[in-house]
């Protein structure tokens, strides 16, 4: 029965450790709302949340299909925890909340100006590292690293009109 105990509580810290810098950007983007900045969400993570989900259902199968076997309830669990988790982790780190003058990176406002570089990494996730002129750096998708480009050229022919 420990183990049970032990992996609820494993999932519970997955989905908190996880819930919390979604929460924290929930109210930034409320302040931010409330200061007269409003943004538009680029989703990116439809089919890294779509996967999650399935790998939730997944474990849920898994643990009723095994139900008398402590080990395989308790993975399961842990596993649903895990996931759940990671849908919450999505939206902070696979969503670009932006508009026509800046976006947000780490629950900091970025103005399109005082981005430096794009570096994309190697790596199975395709992940891209912005840099900024003060050297803060923050990762991206591919599909937010190509927006927040978009979106700077976009701000540099209006300023040049």
């Amino acid at each position: 029965m420990w183990i049970i105990l032990f992996s609820i509580a494993l999932a519970i810290s997955f989905v908190y450790l996880n819930a919390v810098p979604y929460l924290r950007l929930k109210d930034f983007l409320k302040a931010q709302a409330e200061s007269g900045r409003t943004f538009t969400r680029l989703n990116d993570a439809k089919v890294w949340v779509s996967i999650q989900v399935a790998m939730i259902l997944f474990s849920i199968i898994l643990g009723i299909i095994d139900r008398q076997n402590e080990s395989t309830v308790a993975i399961a669990i842990a596993l649903t925890g895990s996931f759940g988790g990671n849908i919450f982790a999505a939206q902070v780190n696979r969503c670009l909340y932006y508009n026509e003058s800046g976006f947000i990176m780490g629950n900091k406002y970025i103005p399109y100006k005082s981005v430096k570089d794009f570096e994309r990494k190697r790596g199975v996730l395709r992940i891209v590292d912005v840099t900024t002129y003060s050297g803060e750096r923050g990762k991206m998708t591919p599909g937010c690293a190509n927006m927040v480009r978009t979106q700077k050229e976009a701000r540099e022919k209006r300023k040049e009109k």
